[in-house]
């Protein structure tokens, strides 16, 4: 099975909000920071994207698209919340799981 292309998108209601991540493709990890927002790709068949606010008031969420189809989203307004995709593309298996995490302290 030929390896998938996804796009993370996180955008954030407070354009001052700061927030690092990890998108863990295939399990290989790369850690990634930005303010207010950001896109970010990856390719593989299996991805783990996880993203924590930085404690700022306001939302965040993240969307997940595959070949331009959106594959969901997840959102916390949660002063240090995080917000997490989980996402396998194998011939045995194909599942795509969003979750919040209301605070990561």
């Amino acid at each position: 099975m030929a390896k998938t292309k996804i796009d993370v998108t996180v955008n954030c209601t407070n354009p001052d909000t700061k927030f690092t991540g990890t998108i863990d493709s295939d399990g290989h990890s790369v850690q990634l920071s930005g303010k207010g927002h950001g896109t970010f790709h990856a390719t593989g068949h299996e991805f783990v994207c996880l993203f924590k606010k930085d404690g700022t008031e306001g939302g965040m969420s993240i969307s997940v698209s595959e070949g331009g189809n959106n594959l969901g989203y997840s959102s916390t307004a949660s002063k240090f919340g995080a917000v997490r995709a989980d996402i396998v593309r194998k011939a045995t298996d194909q599942h795509t799981t969003f979750a919040a995490i209301p605070d990561t302290r």
